[in-house]
């Protein structure tokens, strides 16, 4: 997944599946829970099932990361966005 520089994805919480996020390029700020804290090549992080969670791209490069989702659902379905940025609410 990419997300280009100064964009963020939906505020979102996921109720059947966590995630694992795993930056490959770039400078990542995550939201999770209550936490923010920033991601850098080659650092990961975990979003477990039916946490807020957000990505945003910190940096001045495109962010790449490899997302892994578990559960029983894994698709569009499963996402109840809280904010979004392209009001997809």
């Amino acid at each position: 997944m990419s997300v280009d520089v100064g964009q963020s994805l939906s505020l979102q919480v996921h109720k059947h599946r966590s995630e694992i996020w795993i930056v490959v390029a770039g400078k990542a700020e995550v939201i999770c829970g209550d936490s923010k804290f920033p991601l850098s090549i080659g650092e990961s992080t975990h979003i477990p099932v039916g946490t807020q969670h957000r990505l945003s791209n910190s940096g001045p490069d495109l962010l790449e990361i490899i997302e892994v989702q578990q559960g029983t659902i894994i698709d569009e379905n499963d996402i109840e966005r809280i904010d979004d940025l392209y009001d997809r609410l």
